[in-house]
């Protein structure tokens, strides 16, 4: 499989060495409760940041108004590097969950940088560093982030292969070539081998959802080209004024997912939404109609 398709490869070794092995007895029962896990990669250079935020199914979100966490989160160091070798660019989790986030808001947007930053430093935080073949799982309600990348390693500095199990290793430069993009970095033309990685952070990250969610996530699954396609539509039906969600709430809800897949009642965040589509609201707009057409179509055509 790693030969066809690296990063379907690692992503399933890393889950199940974390899921199954390093995280077993946190998880523990929980696991007949997953669905199915969704996967995605994010390669980040120098200076960039991964700012406050929960994770959730993000089309359930978008057809039921719901913000509905995963049962586990999770991020898997894919970068070849040595403790250190990376200056910033920590993970940071906040033990508080949701009622941090209901104070703090979607990507902080309720409180200034500053008041976050302070709470970073001040509150009931954990920080993890970045290390090559590190993973991590936490619950999925825990707000996270990565504080700002200052400094990456240089290329001479960066170890060619990473053990990412306990009998099989890897070259490195192969886990960041095809669908999420080539690590090799444009400035670095006087560097004639391309196998050697660049100075690219990767990191795998990975929600864990229970059967509530599993149908939506199945069919388009986080940032995958499905997922994309289908949110362009939906943006642009929103754009022409008519909304997705059937709801007729004007209030986003968040599901508090409990472990062993119960639930308590559903908490509120502020968020506007109208109510459903209708067949007349397609009707009195030619440039909606056309995009579902078009939508339709490639669905046949993939069936």
């Amino acid at each position: 499989l790693y030969n066809t398709n690296p990063q379907l490869s690692i992503a399933i070794i890393a889950l199940r060495g974390l899921i199954f092995g390093k995280a077993n007895h946190l998880v523990g029962k929980d696991k007949q409760n997953i669905h199915g896990t969704v996967v995605w990669c994010l390669t980040s250079a120098g200076s960039s940041t991964v700012e406050y935020h929960i994770d959730y199914a993000e089309l359930y979100r978008y057809e039921t108004n719901i913000i509905y966490p995963p049962i586990y989160g999770g991020v898997y160091h894919a970068s070849p590097f040595k403790l250190g070798d990376m200056e910033g660019g920590d993970f940071v989790v906040n033990m508080e969950g949701l009622e941090h986030y209901e104070r703090f808001g979607y990507k902080g947007a309720l409180k200034t940088i500053e008041e976050l930053n302070k709470d970073i430093e001040n509150g009931d935080w954990l920080k993890i560093r970045y290390k090559g073949n590190r993973g991590m799982v936490f619950d999925g309600e825990l707000p996270h982030a990565a504080t700002p990348i200052n400094s990456l390693p240089k290329l001479s500095t960066v170890i060619n292969n990473i053990n990412v199990n306990n009998n099989e290793t890897i070259s490195s430069h192969k886990a960041y070539e095809g669908k999420y993009g080539n690590s090799n970095n444009n400035n670095n033309n006087n560097n004639n081998n391309n196998n050697i990685p660049t100075e690219s952070r990767v990191i795998l990250g990975f929600n864990c959802f229970p059967a509530s969610v599993g149908e939506c996530c199945e069919r388009a699954p986080e940032h995958s080209d499905a997922f994309n396609r289908t949110v362009k539509l939906y943006q642009a039906m929103s754009n022409a004024g008519v909304p997705i969600c059937a709801s007729n709430s004007n209030t986003s809800q968040i599901e508090n997912t409990t472990k062993s897949n119960t639930f308590s009642e559903p908490e509120t965040i502020e968020k506007k939404k109208k109510g459903g589509i209708s067949i007349e609201d397609i009707k009195k707009n030619p440039a909606l109609s056309k995009l579902l057409i078009a939508a339709a179509k490639q669905m046949k055509q993939k069936k």
